[in-house]
């Protein structure tokens, strides 16, 4: 029976990702952006408590975000601050492989339309993405 549980997949919540900045990613960001402490600083979705117990996602559990841009998988994290239905992530080409680039404005939407499940494996790394690019 434990074979049939990989063949399930874990059931997908619509949720929005409002990029956000993050002072100690950004500090991270200053010193190199390809080591593991940035990657760790920037691959994270801080998510409000109630959608983690309605989700099943515990703290520190890994999460796949996707649309129609890409997907990754970072850390969910527990916020202090109270938004259902709202993840927050720091502006990092983890967050940016969810955005869609307006071409005519040159403008980054600040706020991303996405789906959440729990995990599909390890964090995506940044060289991976960065071969995406």
């Amino acid at each position: 029976m434990a074979g049939i549980s990989r063949l399930i997949q874990a059931p997908e919540y619509e949720i929005k990702i409002l990029i956000i900045s993050d002072i100690f990613q950004s500090a991270e960001s200053c010193r190199g952006r390809i080591s593991r402490e940035y990657q760790d600083l920037s691959a994270v979705v801080y998510l409000d408590k109630e959608d983690m117990k309605a989700w099943s996602i515990k703290d520190g559990m890994n999460v796949t975000l996707f649309n129609e841009n890409g997907k990754i998988v970072v850390t969910g994290r527990s916020s202090k601050e109270e938004h259902r239905g709202i993840g927050l992530m720091p502006p990092s080409i983890y967050s940016m492989r969810l955005a869609s680039f307006d071409e005519t404005s040159g403008a980054i939407p600040l706020m991303v339309d996405a789906r959440i499940r729990r995990g599909d494996g390890e964090v995506t790394g940044i060289r991976e993405l960065c071969k995406k690019i």
